[in-house]
């Protein structure tokens, strides 16, 4: 079902040369993006040229043959499990790869409140979690956790952008936003978020987006070095403070920070200004990179 969201999106961007991988099933919890792509088969994608393959098995081959002067980069902004699944069947996997995670909450839980939670990508796969934050990555791990996700939301000037082409010669905006209404109307209504949020006014909380965000900001890093290697830790985001924390994943489900256990890992904890202000200037290149998008 969630391949089928993903060749809905594609198939409406003419995007046939993109592959999907099908993960293992871990149930069709909380998808009400869903009923938008649910007339949109499988095969279908397939006819119209695209390709799915056995998701786990082909990450694990392109991550194995990802070599340090040619990094692969894994943008993980969901549960785990099949990067887990790919650790666990060969460790050494992540020894070239660079991983940029939606992940943990270190000092701050949901809704911005001062007690740390188990955040749901974790606590859903703690033992796929429990892989990836002790894994031996080319660079240690870098995670997008509730501590600065919470503030992720794009309104105002900066979502009316977004809004104002969204028209026919905009095909990633009006895909974008009809995949929106669709969540919306299916339930996403009903999700939690420091800001009120409708498809007319606003973004939901968009913890994920800062994950991707973050990992194209890491790969421009990189290449304005003059090389494809990731400059060294630590790793500095635009807006974003990173700290150097050795973490460890709980069997309840905590990102915790453990000096003698932990792995050292690069969370993006706090803003260089104003949360709402760095999240605006976030969502502004992000939104223009959609709307610039052909």
């Amino acid at each position: 079902m969630r391949a089928q969201i993903a060749a809905n999106i594609l198939a409406q961007l003419g995007r046939f040369d993109v592959p999907i991988g099908i993960g293992r099933d871990t149930g069709d919890q909380n998808m009400p993006q869903y009923p938008i792509a649910q007339g949109y088969s499988l095969s279908r994608f397939v006819a119209s040229g695209g390709n799915i393959t056995v998701g786990t098995a082909t990450m694990q081959a392109i991550m194995e043959a990802a070599t340090p002067a040619s990094p692969v980069y894994v943008i993980e902004i969901a549960p785990a499990t099949s990067l887990g699944d790919v650790l666990a069947a060969n460790p050494a996997a992540a020894a070239s790869c660079v991983t940029v995670a939606m992940s943990g909450s270190i000092y701050v839980g949901y809704l911005n409140s001062s007690s740390p939670a188990a955040e749901y990508n974790v606590v859903r796969d703690i033992a796929a979690s429990q892989r990836m934050y002790n894994a031996s990555w080319l660079r240690p791990l870098v995670t997008a956790p509730l501590d600065t996700t919470d503030f992720v939301q794009f309104n105002g000037p900066t979502y009316a952008a977004l809004l104002a082409a969204n028209d026919s010669s905009h095909a990633h905006v009006s895909t974008l936003l009809a995949n929106y209404v669709a969540w919306w109307q299916n339930g996403g209504k009903e999700f939690s978020a420091l800001l009120p949020f409708s498809p007319s006014t606003g973004t939901d909380d968009l913890y994920d987006v800062q994950a991707a965000w973050m990992t194209g900001a890491y790969v421009a890093a990189a290449a304005a070095t003059g090389g494809e290697r990731a400059p060294p830790p630590p790793p500095a985001f635009p807006h974003i403070v990173t700290q150097g924390l050795p973490l460890r994943v709980t069997d309840s489900g905590y990102t915790v920070i453990d000096a003698v256990a932990g792995t050292l890992a690069y969370p993006a904890t706090s803003f260089t200004t104003y949360a709402y202000n760095a999240t605006a200037a976030i969502g502004a290149d992000i939104i223009a990179s959609i709307v610039a998008a052909m």
